[in-house]
């Protein structure tokens, strides 16, 4: 099991290019709980590593549970690993009526739209922030459910015409 400050956790940041990610004291601050969906192909390194620095108690999905174990090992070990469809894994959350302060979404960018399409469900499963990675030249930003706001959107890559981190929180 790891730590914030175990090698294995730190290295994640000198292991994977770095990212940019929302400020914690602007957008996250009042959070204690995260749910990080599409996080494990990096180890993190886009959403839950700087979710785990922030101090966050997180919980991840992905399919790929090689990558999910390796995680598991960097990771607090209040952090849990779930190998999972992500929208199945949604649903069923929605469903039982499990919150999180704050959603952290990196989908490959074939799935941009899918997960645009469903915001509802995210800000459904989000009791303050939704941080989702989405973009390229042919998407339109998403509009935001009743309740919430487009908070800010933060340029990630010039990938396919742009990525972005667009955070949403309670309006």
């Amino acid at each position: 099991m790891g730590s914030l400050s175990s090698p294995e956790f730190l290295e994640i940041e000198e292991l994977y290019c770095g990212s940019v990610f929302p400020n914690k004291r602007r957008f996250f601050s009042q959070c204690q709980t995260a749910l990080c969906i599409f996080c494990a192909e990096w180890l993190g390194m886009q959403d839950a590593y700087w979710v785990a620095r922030a101090g966050l108690v997180g919980e991840c999905v992905d399919t790929n549970g090689e990558k999910l174990a390796e995680m598991k090992l960097r990771y607090p070990d209040d952090w849990q690993f779930h190998t999972a469809d992500a929208y199945e894994f949604a649903q069923e959350a929605v469903e039982d009526g499990r919150q999180w302060d704050m959603l952290t979404l990196d989908p490959w960018s074939g799935q941009f739209e899918k997960c645009a399409d469903l915001m509802d469900t995210w800000t459904t499963l989000a009791r303050k922030v939704v941080v989702l990675g989405h973009g390229n030249y042919r998407l339109e930003v998403p509009q935001a459910p009743s309740g919430w706001k487009l908070a800010t959107s933060i340029k990630r890559t010039d990938f396919k015409g742009g990525v972005f981190w667009l955070v949403f929180a309670r309006a």
